[in-house]
């Protein structure tokens, strides 16, 4: 899997979520089916509040409550899908396609717009 979202925390366990809003003071939170919740194989520390990362893993369906410590207190965030043992990795751009196999049933995406 290859997260091109914004991460909105990381704690000390080592968990954060990925979604693809803006950030939680801008936008409510949304529903479970757009956030997963990710566990790092080795623990990720950030560099700034917010910054792109590549999350390699095996996405898993499946409800699961968390709590989120942000700066205005503490929030239960529900997500629909994990990434448990992932490997996490900082990067510099976020590219606007993924480059996708060419027999996947997904090359549809990659199709320029007119």
């Amino acid at each position: 899997m290859h997260c091109r979202s914004i991460v909105t925390a990381i704690s000390s366990t080592s968990s954060c979520w990925c979604h693809g809003r803006a950030p939680a003071a801008i936008c409510p939170t949304p529903p479970p089916n757009q956030i997963v919740l990710v566990t790092p194989a080795k623990p990720y520390k950030m560099a700034q509040a917010y910054e792109p990362v590549s999350v390699t893993g095996v996405l898993n369906p499946g409800m699961e409550k968390s709590q989120l410590f942000i700066l205005d207190g503490v929030s239960i965030v529900q997500s629909g899908y994990t990434v448990r043992k992932a490997a996490v990795a900082h990067v510099d751009t976020v590219p606007d396609t993924v480059t996708l196999p060419v027999n996947s049933p997904w090359s549809f995406l990659n199709k320029k717009r007119s």
